[in-house]
């Protein structure tokens, strides 16, 4: 056993980062001039090659605190059945301690220790680190290092030397750690702003039927402290309109310092015909402090959609859209299927796909704007008609099944169903111009009325 195989080394190595660092990411509120250890008893568990118990008795250490971190302590006895030392030496380097206000938890230490032993066993030397969790009156850990030790087997006869790596566990009565001159380290909150906006394929913001698009969204740190981790949550709020837009849900961003900016584009897409409408998008960025203290901040877009079958795209110039009817897209003139310009005297529609061109001559924006309404509101000539598979009577049931057909000339938006003058269904359609619904309508005691619009 004079020799460790490359082998014990890296296992070893491995174990002890495995052990350290959950450690080394625990975030530190406080910082202290210095640190001290005492405990009444210590006792120990090590492994290889034989599990084998032993005990200190009686120790305490004393350290700088960081950045110097190292340390000096002893014990009144420390040994096993085979090996041990009286008031043995330990030279000890603390990297990382976790204050909690005075009390230290947990601490991540490495060591040296030396011992002579007048009787069988001289020459003891134990080397390692560990990781000790303590609270008042118990603590509990582990270490991993080398020990070393000489043994006599008369006085007279060589001595053999051992030389062996050991894992054990800690366990420790009555035992404290605590800081010397602790004070509490301020930490500095970020703060983050979040800005977004929508694109879509055809430019016009208006999210229609198997389009894509993408959210573009801005993420700036306006606080004094680094933003931690930082991770954004996407969700629409509408339920009908989750399972028709794909998106994505969740998104890494990393840490975000102090007057930095992140910019990140989430892409979205309708999955077939949309209603005309609009659904919200919430966008939660969340982060944690410098301390590790999980943080949040929350903005909302509302992006608006239509469907594709019904709808004219038209591009205007020198006029709004007010009083249009719903179906009119205001969209960019290179998507566009109309356009409709007003200059000083005369407005004039374009259709971009014929060429087909109407002129007039006004004498005023608010006269073009007439114009155009009436042009566009001449295409629907005839209102919406619904027919029923009933008209009407006197039935004993207590539900009522309705054939419903829809027909428009231009295009159907929406029906509602009230029951004895209460909402009972609302329907909102990608169809043009006819649809037929089927519904089950269940009937309160008495005299019913149906009425659909």
């Amino acid at each position: 056993m004079g020799k460790i195989k490359i082998t014990h080394k890296i296992i070893l190595g491995i174990i002890l980062f495995t052990l350290i660092i959950p450690n080394l990411t625990y975030p530190a509120k406080y910082k202290a001039k210095g640190w001290w250890y005492l405990s009444l008893t210590d006792f120990y568990a090590v492994l290889p090659p034989n599990l084998n118990p032993y005990v200190r008795l009686l120790s305490g250490a004393i350290g700088f605190g960081s950045p110097i971190s190292v340390g000096m302590g002893t014990a009144l006895v420390e040994g096993s059945r085979e090996w041990g030392g009286i008031l043995p030496i330990y030279l000890y380097w603390v990297p990382y301690i976790q204050f909690k206000e005075n009390f230290a938890w947990p601490v991540c230490y490495f060591f040296l220790g030396f011992s002579e032993w007048t009787g069988d066993i001289n020459i003891y030397l134990r080397a390692g680190m560990g990781i000790h969790y303590s609270v008042p009156i118990i603590g509990f850990g582990a270490e991993a290092g080398i020990i070393r030790y000489g043994y006599y087997y008369g006085y007279y006869e060589e001595r053999t030397t051992y030389i062996s790596p050991f894992i054990g566990i800690t366990l420790s009565l009555l035992s404290i750690w605590k800081g010397i001159k602790v004070e509490e380290i301020e930490i500095h909150p970020p703060s983050i702003q979040i800005l977004a906006s929508f694109s879509d394929a055809d430019g016009n913001k208006i999210l229609s039927g198997s389009e894509e698009g993408k959210i573009q969204i801005s993420i700036t740190n306006k606080g004094n402290g680094k933003a931690k981790d930082c991770h954004l949550e996407i969700s629409i709020l509408e339920k009908n309109y989750k399972e028709i837009i794909s998106y994505q849900e969740f998104l890494g961003v990393g840490n975000i310092q102090t007057n930095e900016s992140r910019t990140v584009n989430i892409p979205i897409k309708a999955k077939g015909e949309l209603p005309k409408g609009s659904f919200t998008i919430k966008i939660t960025c969340h982060y944690k402090t410098e301390g590790n203290e999980p943080g949040s901040e929350v903005s909302e877009i509302t992006i608006n959609t239509a469907p594709t079958t019904g709808m004219i795209k038209v591009a205007f110039k020198n006029l709004s859209t007010e009083g249009l009817p719903s179906w009119i897209i205001p969209t960019p003139l290179e998507y566009a299927d109309y356009s409709v310009e007003y200059s000083q005297d005369k407005v004039i529609i374009l259709n971009l796909n014929t060429g087909e061109r109407k002129t007039k001559n006004v004498s005023s924006k608010e006269e073009a704007q007439n114009f155009a309404k009436n042009f566009f509101l001449s295409w629907d000539k005839e209102p919406p008609r619904i027919l029923l598979s009933s008209s009407g009577g006197t039935v004993n049931t207590e539900n009522v099944k309705l054939f419903i057909r829809l027909s428009d000339d231009r295009k159907l938006d929406e029906m509602k169903i009230y029951l004895n003058g209460r909402l009972y269904k609302t329907e909102a359609f990608a169809e043009a111009t006819e649809t037929e619904r089927e519904i089950l309508i269940p009937l309160d005691m008495g005299d019913n009325e149906v009425k659909i619009i």
